[in-house]
């Protein structure tokens, strides 16, 4: 599926707002791949206080979950990924952490692409 890609210009505020909501309402009763795959590719966007909220929902719900009987083993390797890089690239520029054009061309040339 082709999926399409929006190049909006919104405050961070609202983007941290909105995608907190959207993690918060579907993280906890299954660990969705997307949502996964997504918060750790983007991890390095985030700031230290919206990283907190993350890991104290995702850290709930496990718990929630644990008390339950319902534990989601994908659930609780999120939880410990999240809070194993909490401060990863905090002291660090993005420019760390994003693939320039350069420098993608540079690791194909390396891999022999």
């Amino acid at each position: 599926m082709n999926e399409v890609k929006l190049n909006i210009n919104i405050p961070y505020s609202m983007f941290r707002q909105m995608f907190y909501d959207y993690f918060d309402n579907t993280i906890g009763y299954h660990t969705p791949p997307k949502l996964v795959m997504f918060t750790k590719a983007h991890w390095a966007l985030f700031d230290s206080e919206l990283r907190d909220r993350m890991i104290e929902s995702v850290t709930h719900r496990d718990d929630v979950n644990k008390i339950v009987g319902n534990c989601d083993p994908e659930l609780s390797d999120f939880k410990e990924w999240l809070i194993a890089h909490r401060d990863a690239n905090e002291q660090g520029s993005l420019l760390n952490v994003i693939n320039l054009p350069a420098d993608m061309q540079y690791k194909d040339k390396l891999r022999g692409g």
